[in-house]
């Protein structure tokens, strides 16, 4: 599969003198365990035709309950080899729908995009209300969808952006007081 880590065996091209040829003997890594894809229907069989145009091969699903055509979903590849086993893990949406297509390559993408337990937990912990005190002198845009500008290795995520359409689509740059905030949660 496309990405995977692998260890080859190489032999001089007999038509080329200075060209290789080789063929895997082991792979190493695998690069997925789970794919994005269309259901069809083939024959009596479903199959699946994966959104990443890298990842080929005919695909047999082990259980095909709840399997209908013209479905996407995500798949956990169950066993590799000349016809790979997958398994329904996911059913993202129906082909047409209008948020499908987002929605099917952040899935593809492999990007985490749901909150681990321990999160979930702590923003659990933030106060319902944010007191006057801490409110005094700032705008409340809590009631706008911002989306965090800040690099993956950033320790909080306090700089964001808004772009509203009544607005002109003027986009705001928001910066947030996370110590101010934290602080409250840690006492």
């Amino acid at each position: 599969m496309d990405e995977d880590e692998v260890l080859l065996q190489t032999f001089k091209d007999p038509d080329k003198e200075d060209a290789l040829q080789g063929y895997v003997i082991k792979v190493l890594k695998r690069s997925r365990e789970k794919f994005v894809g269309s259901i069809k229907k083939f024959g009596d069989k479903f199959g699946i035709l994966p959104l990443d145009p890298r990842i080929r091969g005919k695909f047999r699903f082990i259980n095909e309950d709840k399997l209908e055509e013209k479905q996407e979903v995500v798949v956990k590849i169950i066993e590799y080899g000349p016809h790979p086993k997958v398994e329904l893990e996911m059913i993202i949406g129906v082909e047409g729908d209008a948020s499908l297509d987002i929605l099917a390559s952040i899935y593809d993408s492999g990007v985490p995009f749901e909150f681990d337990p321990q999160t979930i937990k702590e923003a659990k912990q933030l106060p319902p209300n944010i007191d006057n005190e801490n409110i005094d002198g700032r705008k409340d845009v809590r009631e706008r969808l911002i989306v965090t500008i800040d690099g993956d290795d950033t320790k909080d995520f306090d700089d964001a952006i808004s772009i509203e359409p009544e607005l002109n689509m003027e986009p705001s740059i928001l910066l947030m007081n996370m110590l101010q905030l934290m602080s409250s949660i840690e006492e």
